[in-house]
């Protein structure tokens, strides 16, 4: 159903706060009276006001004038004191359907009438076509509608037929609408609307008023072309030349551009002159923007040609468009970002996927193929789905969303591992390389060097961010060396089909998914990627065996840090299918070298399903010793989910193997294992033998770090059973053993068992002490699990001292993060105790 929007907005509102500061605010509460009392007198409803702009609904486009007039009469009749000039309000009426959500309305209707309000000055009311053919011919007497014609607006789509509407006793006479008709400019028509892309047009705009050469940069089909068309709409009225655009993808002899931007200024050649002279004399004294479209095919001579006219033309202003910068003095080059997605997070909120630009883009196009689609709370996943998998790109998105006509947003999303299959059948009308997703990507393909070539196709196997000394050890070979991969980098990163992240000093580089995907299929095409795998496992199996060495002392939280960097591209070494035995091996090799990483950070699935599937393997049956390594870590994953059978068979077969070799130390770890699963199911008398006999071979192996676990372990049952004395002992021993080895996540283990102690001895202010300094090593190394279980030491704290909301709160923070953690004995602890405190609370 249709429904009629009035926007309101005060002409000229920046320059009167700058002059009269004070006095404005006065103003501005009296005006935004008067618009609310009519508007409400009339049956409208304001459900928007951004500053001095009101937006009002009204269920008929006749309470919309009605209140549009009488706002103005007493606008008009205002003194206004002390501002010294009168405030002008301009007020646009459209009618169109709409969403309503939660009191707010969103649609292309809304983004209508803010541009026919953009076009209109102060004191004025107008009206669009449809908003005049509901109003019909019931007037009031004297009321008049002027005929202002049809007029292309800022949105650069279809043009708006409007109207002005006046009164006795208002002002009759206004100069030409400010719409883009008004102006001097040759930019194309759109035939679809402009989604999104708000902060990104602020801040194009406030660049061009700061250089005089902005080249936007990015790679194919991310919406360069038409960012710069919007924000050189918006900024017409800067220009009184005019905005000019110049296509330069249709220009094939370099010799040539300098007539194609004559002939796209209608010059004609002068007699004795260069078409370049004439150019020139023509821009020299014009204060005009010219927009150089696509300018990678040919950049150098765009590069020529823009630093020669901007040094002849002082008020001449180039906003170009490139997949790489034009690289001359003076430029200021800004990369277009992919429209923002949503996280997954955000699925919890229907509005904040509603209001994700991606979403709102995929929606709006899918509606102008079939008619009447809309989001929906069921179909939402799958559209947010959608355009993450295809990582915001405007081109991908909008060529899935064409696809609605014959699949559901449900099956787009499955087909996308075959996205250059799936998006094909853009517009007819629109260049070759944006009707599929392959062609926008296989035209900067074909732009690349050699070598560069070559190492676009390596670095497509790593599947997250990557580091450049990753990148020269994995993609060296052949003409390619370090020196080269260095160079050829910064070009891909300059034709933006790398993206350089910087992080606190750290530089790491990444593809957009939808460019590796494209990237990978031309490494499978070539005779590369059986050695480029094989590198690739090398460096991430030796960084992943060092990570490990690292992790026992004091460096554990940055090397936990920097695995979780290289978390993707660990996971993709893993998930190869590997058909070559030393491959194999490898794998086996990383999995067993993060299997510490994967407990620490939580990752207990997918550390299980990783090593059962690794250990599923044939070849690997007679690696007796690397078996009880992964059989003794799938029981630390099994029972940290809270599955202790699985876990105690694990245990048990790792033990016998380990037994079996005489392997005291990997003996006395397993021992130590089986202990745990007990001592989780609250059965310290079952886990005290365990723990006896690891804690003697470690100490006759003299691995102090290991027999202060045991001895940490050992002692929570000493608290249990009450001997607090040898309890203590053994925790200050084991505290101290862990200090002097820099190990954080053992001295955490340790200070939550002192906490125990000290609250069972109801030493509460020891207890909190040292439940909050094992908590603060735990986030610092990221041990999420550690985080979960100080939450809940310091939650029983605060209930055992009757500070039951405190406790509440804690608890409900450890059963989100248990939750994510999927760890089923905390989520069980913190449920429990969250149904206790509710009892307690009635």
């Amino acid at each position: 159903m249709d429904q009629t929007f009035l926007f309101t907005d005060i002409e000229g509102s920046t320059t009167l706060w700058e002059r009269f500061p004070e006095r404005m605010r006065g103003a501005l509460a009296r005006h935004d009276s008067i618009l609310r009392s009519v508007i409400e007198r009339n049956n409208g409803s304001v459900f928007k006001t951004v500053g001095d702009s009101f937006c009002a609904v009204f269920p008929s486009v006749h309470d919309a004038v009605f209140a549009s007039a009488a706002a103005q009469h007493e606008i008009a009749a205002e003194s206004w004191e002390g501002i010294g000039e009168p405030i002008r309000v301009r007020m646009a009426i459209h009618s169109g359907p709409a969403e309503s959500r939660d009191g707010d309305f969103f649609g292309q209707t809304l983004n209508r009438v803010s541009r026919i309000l953009a076009a209109a000055h102060g004191g004025q009311i107008v009206l669009s076509m449809p908003a005049r053919e509901l109003l019909g011919d019931r007037l009031p007497e004297g009321a008049v509608l002027v005929d202002l014609g049809e007029h292309r607006l800022r949105d650069l789509v279809r043009p708006e037929h409007i109207f002005q509407y006046s009164e006795p006793e208002l002002r009759q006479e206004f100069p030409l609408l400010r719409s883009l008709s008004a102006f001097a400019h040759n930019l194309p028509e759109q035939l679809t609307s402009f989604v999104g892309r708000e902060t990104e047009l602020a801040e194009i705009k406030h660049l061009l008023s700061r250089t005089r050469l902005l080249t936007l940069c990015g790679s194919g089909g991310s919406g360069k072309t038409r960012l710069a068309f919007q924000a050189a709409a918006e900024i017409v009225d800067r220009f009184r030349n005019g905005v000019w655009f110049i296509d330069m993808s249709v220009v094939l002899d370099a010799k040539l551009i300098a007539v194609s931007v004559a002939t796209a200024l209608r010059l004609r050649e002068q007699a004795g002159q260069t078409m370049f002279e004439t150019l020139m004399a023509f821009l020299r004294q014009k204060r005009m923007l010219l927009i150089l479209d696509n300018c990678e095919q040919i950049v150098s001579a765009c590069a020529e040609l823009t630093e020669k006219l901007l040094q002849g033309c002082p008020d001449l202003r180039i906003l170009a468009t490139s997949r790489e910068g034009l690289g001359i003095a003076g430029e200021t080059t800004w990369r277009v970002p992919s429209m923002a997605i949503p996280s997954n997070q955000d699925l919890k909120s229907f509005d904040k996927v509603a209001a994700s630009p991606s979403v709102r883009l995929f929606v709006d196009r899918a509606a102008s193929v079939v008619a009447g689609f809309r989001l929906t709370p069921k179909n939402a996943p799958a559209i947010v789905k959608v355009c993450q998998r295809l990582d915001g790109i405007p081109l991908a998105i909008e060529l899935a969303a064409a696809r609605v006509k014959t699949i559901s947003p449900d099956e787009i999303a499955l087909r996308l591992s075959d996205r250059f299959r799936l998006l094909t059948g853009g517009s007819r009308t629109a260049l070759p390389r944006h009707q599929t997703l392959r062609a926008a990507i296989d035209w900067s393909y074909h732009l690349l060097g050699g070598l560069e070539g070559v190492l676009f196709r390596r670095l497509s196997l790593f599947c997250g961010s990557f580091s450049l000394e990753a990148a020269e050890s994995i993609c060296e070979g052949g003409d390619l060396d370090s020196m080269e991969i260095l160079d050829s980098m910064c070009r891909l990163s300059d034709k933006s089909l790398l993206i350089l992240e910087q992080n606190e000093g750290s530089a790491r580089y990444r593809m957009l998914e939808t460019i590796r995907e494209y990237a990978f299929e031309r490494l499978l095409e070539s005779d590369e990627v059986a050695g480029v795998q094989t590198r690739f496992m090398e460096f991430f199996l030796n960084l992943g065996q060092r990570a490990e060495r690292e992790m026992a002392g004091p460096a554990q939280g940055e090397w936990l840090e920097r695995l979780e960097a290289e978390n993707e591209n660990l996971r993709a070494a893993l998930a190869w299918n590997a058909q070559e035995g030393d491959l194999t091996v490898g794998q086996l090799n990383l999995a067993l070298a993060l299997a510490r990483f994967w407990l620490v950070r939580g990752y207990w699935e997918e550390g299980l399903a990783c090593l059962q599937r690794v250990l599923a393997r044939p070849e690997l049956e007679p690696l007796a010793a690397e078996r009880s390594r992964a059989l003794n870590s799938c029981g630390s994953f099994a029972c940290q989910l809270g599955k202790y059978e699985q876990a105690s068979q694990h245990y048990q077969q790792s033990l016998a193997i380990r037994r079996e070799a005489n392997d005291e130390r990997g003996t006395a770890a397993t021992l130590n294992n089986l202990g745990i699963v007990y001592q989780h199911q609250g059965n310290h008398a079952r886990a005290k033998p365990f723990f006896e006999e690891a804690l003697e071979l470690f100490r006759k192996l003299g691995q102090d770090s290991a027999v202060a676990t045991c001895l940490t372990n050992l002692a929570a049952g000493l608290t249990a059973n009450g001997d607090f004395a040898a309890a203590g002992r053994n925790v200050h021993e084991a505290l101290e053993a862990f200090r002097g080895a820099g190990d954080q996540l053992g001295m955490a283990l340790s200070l939550a068992e002192l906490g125990h102690i000290a609250m069972s001895q109801r030493e509460f202010a020891s207890a909190q002490s040292y439940f909050e300094q094992g908590l603060a090593l735990s986030r610092g190394v990221g041990e999420k699990v550690g985080v979960v279980a100080a939450l809940q030491n310091l939650a029983e704290l605060m209930i055992a001292q009757n500070n039951y909301e405190e406790g509440r709160v804690l608890y409900e923070e450890s059963l989100d993060m248990a939750r994510d953690l999927a760890s089923a004995r905390h989520m069980a602890a913190a449920q429990k105790a969250l149904e206790r405190l509710t009892q307690v609370a009635v």
